[in-house]
């Protein structure tokens, strides 16, 4: 997981007017009287993962929302006094016929369910404890990561997919 972490005043997420050509334009925002740093991204050449906007004003645009979405960028608006989830704008997933083949097989085979059940569940709290972490350096949260990490530590002990459930219900929980 590669975040783009926007925070600060100021932050702008918009689309250039070139259709050819079109590019996201990002703004960070300001902060500890340093300027905004602007960067352009092309169309499927966004390194980041999921955009987090965690800043006290600025704008995305309608334009730059549907550009995230065809581009398959997830985006996490955080309340900038307590760090909490505010919204989330989440693009549409595929549907296709033999993807969703292969997990209906992969669903009837207990071994490989549990496989890729633990795959998800270590992603999810992978990125959960990466997030809380980042916010560490901005709010007091210092609680809410070491409970977090205890939870999250009882993942290698789960053998069963209902087991890695409770671990990841009880991370969630504590997230």
């Amino acid at each position: 997981m590669n975040p783009l972490l926007l925070n600060g005043w100021g932050i702008k997420l918009s689309v250039n007017d070139l259709k050819s050509r079109s590019c996201l334009v990002v703004t960070d925002g300001r902060h500890d009287g340093k300027q905004s740093t602007v960067m352009r991204f092309p169309p499927r050449r966004l390194p980041y993962s999921s955009v987090v906007v965690d800043g006290f004003s600025g704008y995305l645009s309608l334009r730059a929302a549907h550009w995230l979405a065809k581009n398959g960028i997830p985006v996490f608006i955080l309340d900038p006094v307590s760090g909490a989830l505010v919204s989330t704008l989440l693009p549409s997933g595929p549907l296709k016929a033999d993807v969703k083949i292969g997990q209906l097989h992969a669903a009837e085979d207990s071994k490989k369910k549990l496989i890729i059940a633990h795959a998800f569940v270590k992603s999810k709290v992978a990125r959960s404890l990466q997030l809380l972490e980042w916010l560490t350096q901005r709010y007091d949260k210092e609680r809410e990561l070491r409970l977090t990490k205890r939870e999250a530590s009882k993942l290698s002990q789960a053998s069963t997919v209902s087991q890695l459930r409770t671990v990841e219900g009880r991370v969630a929980l504590r997230y």
